[in-house]
C-alpha cells in the first residue's frame, strides 16, 4: 500500500504489480473505519478493506 495523490486519507492498494483499488479511512468513535473503493460498506480493520478489494477486482 501507498499513499494516494488525494487531500483525504486515501491509500492506494496493490497485490505485487496489480492494483487492487482504494482504500479510504473514514473517523469513527472507535478509531477509523475503513471503505473500500466506492463501496459503502466500511471495516473496522484495514485487512478486511483490503481483502474485500481483493474479491472484487478477481
Amino acid at each position: 500500500m501507498r499513499p494516494a495523490d488525494v487531500d483525504g486519507p486515501a491509500w492506494a492498494a496493490y497485490a505485487g504489480d496489480r492494483f487492487l483499488g482504494m482504500v479510504y479511512a473514514e473517523p469513527s468513535r472507535g478509531g477509523p473505519l475503513w471503505r473500500a473503493g466506492s463501496a459503502a460498506e466500511r471495516h473496522p480493520r484495514l485487512e478486511d478493506a483490503i481483502r474485500a478489494l481483493q474479491v472484487t477486482s478477481g
